[in-house]
């Protein structure tokens, strides 16, 4: 029975949350959406696959701590809102971007170069990611990568150039080794564009999102393993693929079956760490200490617990019922700038914060500083753009 009433419960809540959202904006690529749907789809496969593959089972308990996430994470989206619609007149405030371009280059041809002198490095490896990554300049400037990736993918100038660019930013972020965040620049791009009225929104373009993510998930796994035969390699894949898919669900599941206590400050650590980490030191890891075994064949284990299993690790609902709303804010606040300025570098930030969302079955991205990085250079971006189109106007 308590069963019935926790799947029950929160179906419907999904279902109410979406239809307000829908009502509010008049479109389904809301913030609420982009956490819900996701993680619901992967709720169902996990519910009908998991033991026949040999994973561990699910415990319905774990889904009210999404119950409890979604209300408080929803109200902002519901109580505090805008005018806004998609619905509106397309402008292009981007003509004067040469500055930007330049910035992006000298990143790019930095990469490049970095990347050279590390070619004893295998591609997509954990070690070369962290040598491009992990603190200092190589570190801010990966980020800025990131931002200009679906950038040059929306932007207009000749074609060819175009492919070359965004393919080389894309054989950077596949050497970064963490096909996360590969996948969130290949979703970036195809919502920038879809916020540019560039490409719609239809069963094409979610059968090509879905079709592109799998191809990326296959290329990561095909450079970081010596599989050579392709039967097994695909079986090493799809299984992989699956892990990764219940990797954050299952561990949570397991942390709320088990009553395990974790400190709170864990998730906050990121934001401590910003000193140590521009100055190019360690730092202390902002990743849960807690491991679990979620493939009982394998013995795969993971250490991230979905977008709100992240918020409540620590176990204090207070402080979970503050993260979740505080995020559900700031989603919102994004949302509505990027509908409401229709500049391509606040849907750019908007289109990673959705990336953030989708990606919530997975773990909550809001604890690593490349998020907040990527909305700081997006901003930054903006401001130039403005001031670059202000300066032109001044010497018209």
């Amino acid at each position: 029975m308590e069963e019935v009433l926790t799947y029950t419960t929160f179906f419907i809540e999904v279902g109410i949350l979406n239809y307000l959202n829908f009502r509010i904006y008049k479109t389904f690529l809301t913030p609420i959406a982009c956490l819900s749907i996701p993680f619901t789809i992967v709720l169902l496969i996990c519910l009908a696959y998991n033991e026949s593959l040999g994973f561990i089972p699910f415990h319905y308990e774990a889904l009210w701590v999404w119950i409890i996430g979604l209300f408080f994470f929803g109200i902002p989206g519901i109580l505090v809102v805008h005018e806004a619609s998609y619905k509106q007149k397309i402008i292009n405030p981007l003509q004067n971007i040469k500055f930007i371009k330049c910035i992006i280059a000298i990143c790019l041809l930095y990469m490049l170069t970095q990347l050279s002198s590390l070619s004893n490095y295998d591609l997509g490896s954990k070690d070369l990611g962290e040598e491009l990554t992990v603190g200092g300049l190589k570190g801010r400037i990966s980020n800025v990568l990131l931002v200009a990736c679906p950038l040059m993918v929306c932007i207009s100038y000749n074609k060819y150039l175009k492919y070359i660019i965004v393919g080389l930013i894309f054989y950077i972020l596949f050497a970064f080794g963490s096909k996360t965040w590969v996948l969130y620049a290949f979703a970036a791009c195809i919502l920038c564009r879809y916020q540019q009225k560039k490409i719609s929104f239809n069963i094409w373009s979610i059968l090509f999102s879905i079709v592109g993510m799998l191809m990326i998930f296959g290329i990561y796994y095909s450079l970081n393993t010596e599989i050579e035969d392709f039967v097994h390699l695909a079986e090493f894949i799809s299984r992989h693929f699956y892990f990764y898919l219940t990797s954050g669900l299952l561990p949570l599941s397991e942390f709320i079956n088990r009553g395990t206590a974790q400190a709170v400050g864990e998730f906050t650590l990121p934001f401590f760490n910003i000193i140590d980490i521009w100055l190019g030191n360690p730092g202390v890891a902002s990743h849960s200490s807690l491991w679990y075994t979620t493939d009982n064949i394998l013995g795969t284990q993971s250490n991230v617990f979905t977008f709100f299993g992240s918020l409540y690790m620590g176990g204090n609902l207070l402080a979970f019922g503050g993260y979740s709303f505080l995020f559900g804010y700031i989603s919102y606040l994004i949302y509505r700038a990027s509908i409401k300025k229709y500049n391509l570098f606040f849907q750019i930030m908007n289109a990673y914060n959705c990336c953030v969302l989708f990606f919530g079955w997975f773990n909550c991205a809001y604890g690593l500083l490349r998020i907040w990085e990527i909305f700081v250079y997006s901003y930054f971006f903006y401001l130039l753009s403005k001031n670059e189109v202000n300066e032109r106007k001044k010497m018209i």
